[in-house]
């Protein structure tokens, strides 16, 4: 399995050619195989540290074509500025079209809703994730990270219970609450509803099958 997080306003983790030196480096860890195209591909393209999309395009789906049952993992899509997104899009269509002359190759993809991503990947199977279905993995991390806290700054177990029931209890679920909670006064303040993660957890799970 390869995979990537992507993450907004952070220039190696957003755009298409980070991405895919990413998921190259670890195709080529799990098949060394690889390496002898992969080196005659650069030298083909007279670069030494290509930079051309289209050349990772290219060398991505010739290896995803021949190659073993492989997953690919790509969380966060939409942090993505949308250039780089179309390229992304480009990538995804080509997992989804060895999957189908193979079945070789899965790929799983999280995005919010885009109109860009709705348009460039159509044809792909997907599922929209509603915020109750969540709800039961916010409750997880969100004691998970209480309980770290309540060891670093002693809470009793009735104040870690009370301060992991307040934050789950609030409207959408403000995950940005569990960022602030390096905070220990951070039972005593209130996130804003303007935080810019209410209303915003839902994320359209794209998998590269098809319909």
């Amino acid at each position: 399995m390869v995979y990537f997080y992507c993450k907004n306003n952070d220039p190696f983790r957003s755009n298409f050619i980070d991405v895919a030196r990413s998921l190259l480096s670890q195709i080529l860890h799990l098949n060394p195989n690889c390496l002898d195209f992969i080196h005659e591909s650069i030298h083909k393209s007279g670069e030494l540290r290509p930079k051309n999309p289209s050349f990772f395009l290219q060398v991505i789906e010739e290896i995803l074509l021949n190659h073993d049952s492989l997953y690919i993992g790509i969380d966060g899509l939409d942090e993505c500025p949308e250039k780089d997104r179309k390229l992304l899009s480009d990538l995804i269509m080509a997992a989804s079209k060895a999957h189908t002359a193979h079945g070789n190759v899965k790929i799983f993809v999280t995005s919010r809703k885009e109109k860009d991503l709705d348009k460039s990947l159509g044809s792909i199977a997907r599922l929209n994730i509603k915020p109750q279905n969540l709800e039961s993995d916010i409750t997880a991390y969100v004691s998970m990270k209480v309980s770290l806290l309540s060891q670093k700054f002693n809470f009793s177990q009735a104040r870690e219970q009370s301060i992991a029931a307040e934050i789950c209890d609030r409207p959408k679920g403000e995950l940005s609450t569990c960022i602030r909670m390096e905070n220990p006064k951070l039972s005593d303040r209130h996130v804003s509803s303007s935080s810019p993660y209410n209303g915003q957890l839902t994320r359209s799970g794209f998998t590269g099958r098809s319909e």
